[in-house]
């Protein structure tokens, strides 16, 4: 399959313009896949400049209800006329922040987009054929994300969110298994694991952000927590593909400890797996 990274926070030259979010554009044998949309209308600027046909996109898929995941969608959904877009049903709920100044920014969707019956909303596992299975649900046994606690569900109290609206990507082909994630907030190794519970094997190849959110100034603890997520990752035969959430600390550490078996995600890169 073909990878293009459409939007990721960095880019491989200044001539791949990028923002603070995730868009993918995966070609398998069978589909041709978006796989979350950015913040707005980058990803269409940069899919044309990458070779990316956005109207013959066949499925696309959001992996949970924040802005600079979905902020694209009705740009998607105008540009493309065939699609099903595949959405948990609470991605459209409220969403926000506290910021370390103590307010409280809106990080959700347009949540009129909603009513488009274009949207899908599959409930914890979506087999769509041989090649393609959403799947939610990931229970977050351990190595849950320090940084989700900044990250609420917009109700009166402004409580703690419970993830439960995002979903993940699994690619099969030629018998082995390709995971794809947004920001994996229910801890990239419960959902590793949760994904080999449901095919019977781990994923050979793991792409997405994994919200260590981790700076080059990175706190003691918030290094401790990471260093744990590396080493768990170490344990499984797979080749990881990471940027957005998990920080330049993170991906750094990442790096370190695994070596040729991880990659930057920037924008403007394309990879064949």
């Amino acid at each position: 399959m073909n990878v293009k990274v459409l939007v990721e926070d960095t880019g491989l030259s200044p001539a791949h313009r990028c923002e603070h979010g995730l868009s993918l554009y995966i070609e398998t044998q069978n589909h041709k896949v978006l796989f979350d949309m950015g913040q707005g209308n980058l990803f269409l600027e940069n899919a044309e400049r990458m070779g990316v046909d956005i109207e013959a996109v066949d499925i696309a898929i959001l992996s949970h209800g924040h802005y600079d995941h979905g902020g694209g969608i009705e740009a998607f959904l105008k540009r493309n006329a065939r699609a099903n877009l595949y959405a948990d049903a609470d991605a459209f709920q409220p969403h926000c922040a506290k910021r370390e100044d103590g307010r409280i920014d809106d990080i959700g969707l347009d949540l009129t987009i909603a009513r488009n019956p274009r949207i899908q909303a599959p409930r914890r596992a979506l087999r769509i054929d041989d090649e393609l299975c959403i799947f939610s649900g990931v229970i977050p046994h351990r190595l849950f994300p320090p940084a989700n606690r900044a990250l609420l569900m917009k109700t009166p109290h402004c409580e703690p969110d419970d993830f439960s609206h995002e979903q993940n990507l699994i690619v099969t082909q030629g018998g082995e298994d390709v995971l794809f994630t947004g920001c994996a907030h229910n801890g990239i190794v419960n959902i590793i694991e949760a994904a080999g519970t449901l095919q019977g094997r781990t994923p050979r190849w793991v792409v997405g952000g994994f919200h260590l959110c981790l700076k080059e100034s990175a706190a003691d603890g918030d290094t401790a927590f990471a260093v744990r997520v590396a080493d768990a990752l170490s344990a499984y035969d797979a080749v990881y593909y990471t940027g957005h959430c998990t920080g330049e600390g993170g991906y750094r550490l990442i790096q370190e400890r695994l070596g040729d078996r991880v990659f930057r995600l920037s924008t403007g890169l394309e990879f064949k797996i």
